[in-house]
C-alpha cells in the first residue's frame, strides 16, 4: 500500500502560497507515493489543477484528510480541519502552535502527530526541492535533488 501525501488548500487571509510545487509532486509520484491535492490549491501561486499530472483531487479538505496519511500544509489549518485527520496520519506545516490556544490542544491527541516546521527550514527546502519527508527506524526517507537547475 503507498503512502498517501495530502495537499490542503491554503484559507488564511492573503496566503498564496502552495506546500508543493509540481516539481516536487512528480518526484513523490516517481518514488511510488500517491498524492491527494485539494481542488484549487495551486491557483493562488498560479499552479492551476492541470499542471498537476498523476494527482487524485478532492472537492474538500475533510476529503484530503480522510484519504491521506502525511498531509501537508504552510499555515495551520482550522481546528475542524486538524479533527478530520484519519488516525495515524501525520500533519506536516508552519503550525505556529504558540498562535491559538484553542488549537494547540487539536494536535495533541494521540492518534495524530503534528509536526510544524520553521519558517526559514521549510521555505529553502520548498526552493531548492528538498524532501519534506524522512522517517526515523526504517519509515519512508524521501530525497530530491539539491541542485538548482
Amino acid at each position: 500500500m503507498p503512502l498517501t501525501i495530502g495537499v490542503l488548500a491554503e484559507t488564511a487571509s492573503g496566503e498564496r502560497r502552495l506546500s508543493v510545487v509540481p516539481d516536487v509532486v512528480k518526484k513523490y509520484l516517481g518514488l511510488g507515493a500517491r498524492v491527494v491535492l485539494q481542488q484549487g490549491a495551486g491557483v493562488p501561486a498560479h499552479f492551476p489543477d492541470a499542471v498537476f499530472a498523476d494527482v487524485t483531487f478532492a472537492a474538500s479538505a475533510a476529503e484530503v484528510c480522510a484519504q491521506s496519511d502525511v498531509v501537508f500544509c504552510v499555515q495551520p489549518p482550522t481546528e475542524d480541519v486538524i479533527a478530520q485527520l484519519k488516525p495515524g496520519s501525520v500533519l506536516l506545516g508552519m503550525l505556529q502552535p504558540w498562535a491559538s490556544a484553542a488549537r494547540a490542544p487539536a494536535g495533541r491527541r494521540p492518534d495524530h502527530r503534528v509536526r510544524a516546521r520553521t519558517p526559514a527550514a521549510h521555505l529553502a527546502r520548498a526552493e531548492h526541492g528538498c524532501a519534506v519527508l524522512a522517517g526515523r527506524g526504517g519509515g519512508l526517507r524521501v530525497r530530491a535533488d539539491r541542485r538548482r537547475p
